[in-house]
């Protein structure tokens, strides 16, 4: 009888050690189940309701940590003000353990090479557009995809939190990282250097326009010509006529100076714009977790205030479109449908370029986004938080 019961306790072990094992070969890639509802804007706790003491205590014996951050934007670049008032908060919830210093304008490492250096330790800290280091993110490039009905910047901003920075979703591609704020910059247009802008889709056909990411992919939906470019080599490339169209937001109007060299400008999104602040995991790793906490809280916070800093900004810069005599116009209805129905398409590319590179249950990630949008929109319907409600 012990002999039976020895021999199925060996089977039984066998059994569990071979199911971890296969467990552990799994090398597909995979996405956790859906969650059962979006995360739609809900925030973390509040700053003010942490543990006071145990924040002091591990303030108090925190070491003195002097971070340097790079960012993807010039010196006038409206995102800054977000980015400088969550570092003053952050450096003073720490009385002054944590510093960061701002490296701007390419200064420390280029653009595209943002998410490679804060891996490697050359920075600390990154603040960055994903589709300038797009090798580095798979799953979340979904939310580039022309098309995507974001009701106005807030519910942007809203449905870029939940995606970049919601534990709803183990993905890989952010393993590398600790991505602590997410903001949609503007949801844009594009500008024409051309003396009769665009409307009808026909019009479009061989003309080059500037986008990043999936914009590019909106372009070539459109049937123009894509040009891969940073914001940086925009004004030189429609000086030259390199570009006769660029996807930009209306604060690059006084920010870049495009008023300068653009004739008109459409207010027709090919993609929402996102930016990401992430620390290097080793930096993020030496923190108490007390004290990650207020940065995370503190990030979200802030991210939530982009959307009114750039309004005031889209309005900057379309006071300096009327100044300078640049056209500010919508589409018509129908061209509106056109383009729009143009760009459809781009979903189900990404889709099929999911699946061709591996990742079969792109379709399925997707409609999970679709449904954090579709919560976004509903919690941030309001005009109060559109781009342009000031265009006559």
């Amino acid at each position: 009888m012990k002999k039976k019961q020895l021999v199925l306790a060996c089977i039984l072990i066998f059994a569990v050690l071979f199911a971890g094992c296969s467990a552990g070969t799994q090398t597909a890639p995979t996405v956790p189940a859906t969650p059962s509802a979006p995360a739609s804007g809900n925030s973390s706790s509040n700053p003010a309701s942490s543990d006071a003491t145990a924040l002091a205590n591990a303030v108090a014996d925190m070491k003195q940590l002097d971070l340097n951050m790079a960012t993807c934007l010039n010196s006038n670049h409206s995102g800054l003000i977000m980015m400088k008032n969550w570092a003053q908060r952050i450096e003073e919830a720490t009385e002054g353990k944590i510093k960061i210093t701002f490296y701007n304008d390419q200064s420390l490492v280029p653009n595209s090479e943002l998410v490679d250096a804060l891996v490697n330790g050359v920075c600390d800290i990154i603040e960055v557009d994903p589709s300038y280091c797009s090798s580095w993110f798979t799953y979340s490039m979904a939310y580039f995809l022309p098309g995507q009905p974001y009701a106005n910047n807030m519910a942007a901003t809203g449905a870029a939190l939940d995606l970049f920075t919601s534990p709803d979703w183990d993905l890989k591609e952010f393993n590398s990282i600790k991505i602590v704020a997410a903001y949609n910059m503007s949801l844009g247009g594009i500008g024409w250097s051309l003396d009769k802008a665009p409307q009808k889709l026909e019009d479009l056909k061989g003309l080059q326009i500037r986008a990043t990411g999936y914009g590019l992919d909106g372009v070539t939906a459109l049937g123009a010509v894509p040009v891969g470019m940073s914001m940086g080599d925009v004004y030189e490339a429609f000086v030259k006529n390199t570009i006769q169209g660029g996807a930009i937001t209306l604060e690059t109007m006084v920010n870049f100076n495009f008023a300068e060299c653009v004739q008109s400008y459409t207010v027709k999104p090919l993609a929402a714009t996102p930016h990401i602040i992430a620390f290097n995991n080793d930096v993020w790793d030496s923190i108490p977790a007390e004290v990650q906490q207020i940065v995370l809280d503190l990030g979200r916070e802030e991210s939530l205030t982009i959307p009114g800093i750039w309004y005031d900004s889209d309005l900057a810069g379309y006071n300096a479109c009327k100044e300078k005599g640049v056209d500010v116009y919508y589409l018509s209805a129908e061209d509106e449908t056109a383009w729009t129905e143009a760009m459809a398409v781009c979903k189900q590319n990404w889709i099929q370029k999911m699946a061709a590179d591996g990742y079969p249950d792109g379709e399925k990630f997707l409609a999970w986004l679709d449904d954090v949008i579709a919560a976004n929109n509903a919690k941030y319907p309001t005009s109060e938080y559109d781009s342009f409600d000031f265009i006559e």
